[in-house]
């Protein structure tokens, strides 16, 4: 699994595209859609807020409230979806690479 790279002090936006088994968008109309960020030992790192843009089939775009101060190293996440009907489902989880930034604001050294 390759796993999404990120750096602390950005900010946290990513767009994912949903699709059923055999590839075809999936219409997430009506869906509610959250997601966690934890550790390898299950412990909640973060929480995203999730929505569907309009006028999109099949894509959720996740984010998290400011710059992202998130531990170091691998963590995990997946989305849980709330359908209309109260089925609930969960994406495949994936891996996000947390590293420090080379580069900081207001840092001469």
């Amino acid at each position: 699994m390759t796993a999404l790279q990120v750096r602390n002090g950005q900010t946290f936006q990513i767009s994912c595209r949903i699709a059923d088994r055999s590839g075809a968008p999936i219409d997430l109309s009506g869906f509610a859609i959250t997601a966690q960020v934890r550790d390898a030992l299950g412990v909640l790192v973060a929480d995203l807020s999730g929505r569907p843009p309009v006028g999109h089939v099949g894509i959720v775009n996740l984010w998290a409230s400011g710059p992202i101060s998130w531990p170091c190293g691998r963590l995990f996440c997946d989305l849980r979806f709330l359908r209309p009907d109260g089925v609930i489902q969960f994406s495949e989880q994936f891996a996000i690479q947390v590293s420090t930034p080379v580069t900081r604001a207001g840092s001469a050294s």
